[in-house]
């Protein structure tokens, strides 16, 4: 099993938290002890250190959290819609517009987008784009039947 970056920086920052948080227990609970002498200060020290104890689990649960890789993206979404005279393609393409080309050769439609994006639909018939649009990351590429 690889290590990645992101595990590393996770346990370092859990070990750092960990030893931020053991020292802030015991430095709150000398001091308490040292101006409370006696039950009084002995009662806010476990409480001191109640409190703190939850702060550490939490700090780890959000370190944790902001540091996990972000979840993988679903993978390519497009529709082939067939009609009596056309077909249609609707697919999600990163952008922005000026990058968004589409061209086609024989039956495969080929979409380029930004981010290096390059994706091939196999297209059922021979068609010709008749037209497309770009807005908001949905691409529509519209093509006419053939004989």
């Amino acid at each position: 099993m690889r290590r990645t970056r992101t595990n590393n920086y996770q346990e370092l920052a859990s070990i750092v938290g960990t030893v931020l948080g053991a020292a802030a227990i015991i430095g709150l609970a000398l001091v308490l002890v040292r101006l409370q002498r006696g039950l009084i200060g002995m009662i806010l020290a476990i409480l001191a250190a109640g409190l703190f104890a939850y702060w550490l689990t939490e700090f780890r649960k959000t370190v944790r959290k902001e540091l996990q890789p972000a979840a993988p993206r679903k993978d390519w979404e497009y529709e082939v819609m067939e009609g009596s005279n056309e077909v249609t393609v609707i697919a999600e393409v990163p952008g922005p517009s000026e990058k968004v080309k589409v061209n086609l050769l024989d039956r495969t439609l080929q979409i380029e987008g930004g981010k290096a994006f390059r994706r091939r639909v196999s297209v059922p018939m021979k068609v010709e784009i008749s037209s497309f649009t770009y807005l908001n990351g949905v691409l529509q590429v519209r093509m006419k039947k053939l004989p």
